[in-house]
């Protein structure tokens, strides 16, 4: 009967150090929960505090809860404009999308993978495709060559 008893003892062991952890746990949510209210500057005591917290937060985590819009273009990446011209260029030398990217690369001209600059571009023509074309294709191959040279000049700290 002792194996029955020692048996016991270790249940409630368990029992007991699962109650403190599961203490332990809440505890620290309570303080995040706090510091929550605090950061939106919320008084937890009033009637929808808790609604309002819910809103607060669905608003900025659920993708299209907030009916605020964001105005103006989408941000663009610093580099935007010297890939596409680098692409253009090496576009009239009758290389592809993915060869021109891997030298970019290669020549650390852009400091990004070669698949980092390939998504890029398919995200700028995807989304303005038409602008691109329309400004690429009234540039001349001289200016373009210059543009591209600008940029690396002023990367690299040369004037």
């Amino acid at each position: 009967m002792t194996g029955g008893s020692s048996l016991g003892e270790s249940i409630l062991d368990f029992l007991l150090s699962t109650c403190r952890e599961i203490d332990a746990e809440h505890e620290q949510q309570e303080k995040k929960i706090t510091q929550l209210f605090e950061e939106y500057d919320i008084d937890p005591h009033q009637q929808d505090a808790w609604e309002l917290l819910a809103r607060t937060l669905a608003a900025r985590y659920v993708p299209g809860f907030s009916s605020s819009r964001r105005q103006g273009r989408p941000k663009g990446q610093p580099y935007d404009l010297p890939l596409m011209n680098m692409i253009e260029l090496a576009r009239r030398e009758g290389w592809s999308i993915p060869r021109a990217c891997r030298a970019i690369a290669d020549a650390h001209a852009i400091d990004k993978p070669a698949t980092t600059l390939q998504a890029r571009y398919k995200v700028l023509i995807n989304r303005d495709g038409r602008r691109w074309r329309t400004v690429l294709d009234g540039w001349s191959t001289d200016f373009l060559q210059a543009q591209v040279i600008f940029f690396l000049k002023r990367r690299s700290g040369a004037d």
